[in-house]
């Protein structure tokens, strides 16, 4: 696929120049909250879970969101990710693939809905079509986002979300806007 050859080569650059200049491949490989934070005081993880039937991008996805400060369990199949609910009790947000093989995204939302689980869903896609994000969004979806858009900007919609979640589990805030009558 030639996303999955765009991340190849993307690491085999990023390799190259931590050989050259560690310096520098710090800098372009983490966030710059993390490269100037100090280490003695990390911020959380945030616990993630990915499903993607792409093998190849959900590996090379859970190395580069590592970096950003996530933990990523990935799954090949909703069935799989299913079969484990112990998962789904430790994880803060739930990213799935839009075009799974067996099941769309959507049915996958559906089911973990149903199973009470009540985590943000972003989904992500290699087809950035207006129509697959109003349906996702419409199916309840947080957020959807192309993959070509790069883990960094990935990586910042799902803290996003993560941090809507915490607020509305904390402070029973809803994410959206409120309109009610002037008083």
């Amino acid at each position: 696929r030639p996303r999955f050859q765009y991340l190849h080569i993307r690491r085999l650059a990023m390799s190259i120049l931590l050989e050259k200049d560690a310096e520098a491949y710090l800098s372009l490989s983490l966030p710059l909250a993390y490269a100037t934070t100090s280490c003695s005081s990390p911020s959380p993880r945030i616990q993630t879970i990915l499903v993607d039937d792409d093998e190849g991008y959900a590996e090379i996805a859970t190395e580069e969101l590592a970096q950003f400060g996530f933990d990523v369990r990935s799954y090949s199949s909703g069935e799989m990710l299913l079969a484990n609910p112990l998962a789904l009790k430790e994880a803060e947000i739930v990213v799935i693939d839009w075009t799974l093989p067996r099941a769309h995204g959507t049915e996958l939302m559906r089911e973990l809905r149903e199973r009470s689980v009540d985590l943000p869903v972003v989904f992500l896609s290699d087809l950035p079509e207006a129509r697959c994000e109003v349906i996702a969004l419409d199916h309840g979806a947080f957020d959807f986002v192309d993959k070509a858009r790069g883990f960094e900007i990935i990586a910042k919609r799902l803290r996003m979300a993560v941090r809507w979640s915490r607020r509305e589990r904390t402070h029973g805030v809803k994410p959206g806007i409120r309109i009610s009558a002037l008083e």
